[in-house]
């Protein structure tokens, strides 16, 4: 009989330590659920609402930093060191950044000063070069900066982008275009190059009367006088079977160098086949592309930031 009794209390005593157990977890599980909240997004709202917000939501919220910011109104909070939507307990403090509204720089004088001393000079005001346009002229330096905009004297965000246009040093000379016909394609592009002048287009027609690789056509005709800006169009003649024009794969490296913003880079590839443009994006400096693209026979790759070929590639 005694041990029947204890027994009994031995899984009285157990069912009650279980039961115990269950409910001190759920407790713990609906107290940690009561004090976890869904972290709020402050961007954009004044730092006084947002107090507002957080002192509801039992938080702390404090100033971390406060910068000049041309997008958000003085006072409205830029940043959050806790990202919105996650899980996080009440009495948290959560730093801020606020906006101390827009900055107004007053655009300094740039002309007539060489274009890496304009750069330093818009920098120590915390602006920055926009677009760049060039002239061809040796009446100054190069890169002589020969107008700006906005004008001297105008009230312009911090961070602003000044719009220039920049002296080459060179004189833009015009230069008789020979009659090219019957002549091979590189041969052609050698002579245009000694001239700052590339073919923008390279068309190929079928015709076995001639080698491989000789123009048949121009455009502007022989005789036109053009500068480094004309377009020139060429078209040449490839052989039906030729067995010289061996396909094949390269690779087409260009890192973009130097500093500043972005810039539009364009690579075009030059084969019996004809022309492309295989890449025509910005790239920002210190970028990279690298390229694999199919050949037919000798080949030559063009590199242009703008208008300006940077760099060229034989491939033979």
């Amino acid at each position: 009989m005694e041990k029947i009794k204890l027994s009994f209390w031995l899984k009285t005593f157990a069912l009650g330590f279980f039961v115990a157990v269950i409910s001190a977890f759920f407790i713990i599980k609906v107290v940690t659920l009561l004090n976890t909240i869904t972290m709020p997004d402050f961007t954009g709202l004044s730092y006084e609402k947002a107090g507002k917000i957080a002192k509801h939501l039992k938080l702390d919220l404090k100033v971390e930093n406060e910068v000049y910011d041309n997008v958000y109104d003085t006072g409205a909070v830029l940043s959050q060191d806790i990202k919105p939507k996650l899980h996080i307990k009440r009495g948290r403090t959560i730093y801020v950044v606020i906006s101390k509204g827009s900055k107004m720089v007053k655009v300094p004088e740039i002309t007539g000063i060489n274009y890496s001393n304009a750069i330093l000079v818009l920098k120590q005001l915390g602006l920055d070069i926009g677009f760049e346009a060039v002239i061809d002229t040796k009446l100054y330096n190069e890169n002589t900066v020969l107008s700006q905009f906005p004008p001297v004297g105008a009230d312009v965000p911090y961070g602003y982008k000044i719009n220039i246009l920049k002296c080459s040093g060179k004189e833009n000379s015009a230069y008789k275009f020979p009659n090219f016909t019957g002549k091979n394609i590189y041969t052609v592009t050698g002579l245009l190059k000694q001239r700052e002048i590339y073919s923008q287009s390279l068309t190929t027609i079928i015709d076995d009367s001639l080698d491989s690789g000789t123009v048949t056509q121009q455009s502007p005709e022989a005789g036109y006088m053009l500068t480094k800006d004309t377009p020139v169009f060429l078209t040449i003649s490839r052989k039906t079977s030729d067995k010289n024009l061996k396909g094949r794969l390269v690779n087409i490296s260009y890192t973009l160098e130097g500093a500043g913003t972005a810039k539009l880079v364009k690579i075009n590839l030059f084969d019996i086949t004809g022309s492309k443009i295989i890449f025509n994006q910005m790239m920002q400096p210190g970028e990279t592309t690298e390229l694999k693209e199919s050949m037919t026979g000798d080949g030559l790759v063009q590199v242009f930031i703008g208008p300006l070929m940077v760099k060229e590639i034989d491939f033979k």
